[in-house]
């Protein structure tokens, strides 16, 4: 597992898939998980997925590598040393991935981040260690994973005004996405791309096809949000200490988005169940790596940003 809560929900759904489609089992391996709480104590790594009401047949533990699997990171490891010799690209190792993702694939070794087209999957064991950040990677089960994204507490009392304000408004979720994407250089040069003007644009449109929008602004930042943008009078402001399972049912609880091109944004409006949502979202997902765009709907509005 890697990743919080965006991340740990795309590679539970996958993995949840494939388990009913082979009527097998899933282990998750949070050793990442807990490396990374170490590091950064205070940047909400943990699992996210014991809130939510996930099968009960998931066992939480240690994976188990096979004696061909261990030999098949191996090459990947050492292989990727080699090729980044020849290719010294930002996105070198998106390009090696791609060309060894079907032979891992043979050894039940899957890797990828965007889509990735699996077919004949070996029988037995199979390892995932990717983002799958797709829908169509558990579209034949949409039903079953939504059911399964819900928290298994109610709305806190706190937070049960905004809660009755976004059901009986015409509710737009803004999410501003800071963190990482401020204080860490590498994820910043790749990711931080939504600028005050994105989300601006994004407002004014949803003013253009709403008669009476509601903005409830989200962020891992509120104070900084609240101190440096500038939003319509009335605009509600979530209050930003929330944990993870109680602002994401706030979040998909809105009819409208303008989301960041965050995997958390990503599934609030994924969850959200209104209809006629309009779901505005920058045109790129990151500057260099994967380009994100299996994420993407058709119906999506699509603001530039640099």
């Amino acid at each position: 597992m890697h990743g919080r809560l965006g991340n740990q929900f795309f590679q539970y759904a996958f993995a949840r898939t494939l388990a009913e489609q082979r009527q097998d089992q899933i282990t998750i391996d949070f050793s990442n998980i807990e490396e990374e709480s170490v590091i950064d104590p205070h940047g909400g790594w943990e699992n996210s997925l014991q809130h939510y009401n996930i099968s009960r047949n998931t066992v939480i533990g240690s994976v188990m590598y096979t004696k061909m699997q261990r030999l098949a990171v191996l090459f990947r490891k050492h292989g990727f040393r080699m090729y980044r010799q020849f290719d010294k690209g930002s996105d070198n190792e998106v390009r090696f991935n791609e060309q060894i993702i079907d032979k891992l694939a043979n050894y039940g070794i899957l890797i990828a981040n965007g889509f990735h087209e699996y077919t004949d999957l070996p029988l037995g064991d199979l390892i995932l260690d990717g983002y799958f950040e797709c829908p169509k990677y558990f579209a034949a089960f949409d039903t079953m994973i939504r059911n399964e994204f819900t928290p298994k507490y109610a709305v806190q009392n706190k937070n049960k005004v905004l809660y009755d304000k976004i059901c009986c408004s015409e509710s737009v979720c803004v999410t501003i996405r800071r963190g990482d994407f401020i204080y860490k250089a590498g994820v910043a040069k790749a990711a931080n791309l939504c600028t005050k003007e994105y989300f601006y644009a994004g407002i004014e449109y949803m003013y253009q096809k709403i008669r009476e929008p509601q903005l409830i602004v989200f962020s891992d930042d509120i104070s900084w949000v609240q101190e440096n943008m500038k939003f319509p009078k009335g605009t509600l402001y979530e209050n930003g200490s929330d944990p993870v399972w109680e602002k994401m049912q706030l979040m998909s609880a809105c009819k409208h988005f303008v989301i960041s091109n965050s995997t958390f944004s990503w599934w609030a409006q994924y969850l959200s169940t209104y209809k006629g949502k309009i779901v505005v979202a920058p045109d790129k997902w990151r500057r260099e790596g994967y380009d994100g765009h299996s994420l993407y709907d058709e119906k999506w509005k699509l603001i530039p940003v640099k």
